[in-house]
């Protein structure tokens, strides 16, 4: 099946939400840089990373506290069939001893493919048991799928000569290894495009006579941890944002992609891959309270702007 043949998911209302939520921490995050490089000068900021900026808006996720049970050892080889197969069997044993009818099965990449071809060879035996691959695959996938696409048009270039990475560790990250590397890695080329296209916006606005109310880069800029942290605060911030920012910034994007190549390449990256992956990452741990469409929606962005 062809990528563009795949039913496109609506765009759910917390997804919008999560792209002003970004577009506001690259404002701020502006001004915070603009005052100093050092992140541990502004310690009530709500910008000091997009990790903290990210746990502020988090903070009422709290779990119940819960017992883990570890299953016995199977000694068997992991990828023969034999051994999946009493894997599948024994887990779906167990959740339903448990009252759980519907029982997903996370498995690595390796073993995926073994699972679902018996789960389809008996379909009654494993009625209601989903085999999935897990987040932290899907994202190796990603990865990879990122530097196949991107790494010799200057994301590896980024990497090395900006001396974050050796050339060895950029290249893993960009083959989908070196997980925690790889996201810290494209996090940090995220800010660093978002904050470059946010300087030519503002030059873009100056040039072209238009302006943003000042009153409303002072509350983004004067934004701090506790303020982030409530919802009335935030909804109303994003509603101003999306009011009198957002335009002008689709216009200064239109006129960019319309001029520049490079630019349009770029744009593409930024908007149609990392945005999506960042918000694939909030919505895994768990915001909105109801993630599920946000995982839909960025997962289904994510493969079929890296298939086109």
């Amino acid at each position: 099946m062809e990528a563009d043949e795949l039913h496109e998911p609506h765009e759910p209302d917390a997804a919008r939400l999560l792209r002003l939520q970004e577009l506001m921490y690259t404002v701020g995050r502006r001004h915070t840089l603009a005052s100093t490089c050092d992140d541990r000068a502004v310690p009530s900021s709500a910008y000091p990373s997009w990790t903290v900026f990210q746990s502020c808006l988090q903070n009422d996720l709290v779990s119940d506290s819960v017992d883990v049970v570890f299953n016995p050892i199977i000694m068997a080889p992991p990828n023969d069939f034999n051994t999946v197969y009493t894997v599948l069997k024994r887990t779906k044993e167990q959740m339903n001893a448990l009252g759980q009818q519907v029982c997903p099965i996370v498995f690595d990449m390796g073993l995926l493919s073994k699972a679902l071809e018996i789960v389809c060879a008996k379909p009654e035996e494993f009625k209601d048991v989903y085999p999935l691959e897990g987040g932290m695959h899907f994202m190796m996938s990603v990865f990879g799928g990122i530097g196949h696409i991107y790494g010799d048009a200057g994301l590896k270039q980024m990497l090395v000569e900006s001396d974050v990475f050796a050339r060895v560790t950029a290249e893993h990250i960009l083959s989908g290894k070196y997980f925690d590397r790889a996201l810290r890695g494209l996090v940090i080329v995220d800010e660093v495009l978002n904050q470059r296209f946010y300087h030519h916006f503002l030059e873009w606005v100056k040039a072209n006579s238009k302006s943003i109310p000042s009153d409303l880069l002072d509350k983004i800029k004067d934004a701090d941890a506790d303020s982030v942290r409530s919802e009335e605060n935030m909804t109303l911030l994003l509603n101003e944002i999306e009011a009198d920012i957002l335009p002008l910034l689709e216009s200064f994007r239109s006129e960019g992609r319309a001029s520049s190549p490079l630019f349009r390449f770029w744009d593409d990256y930024s908007t149609e891959v990392s945005l999506p992956m960042k918000l694939y990452l909030i919505s895994s741990t768990g915001c909105p309270k109801k993630p599920e469409p946000c995982i839909e929606y960025a997962k289904y962005q994510i493969s079929v702007n890296i298939a086109k």
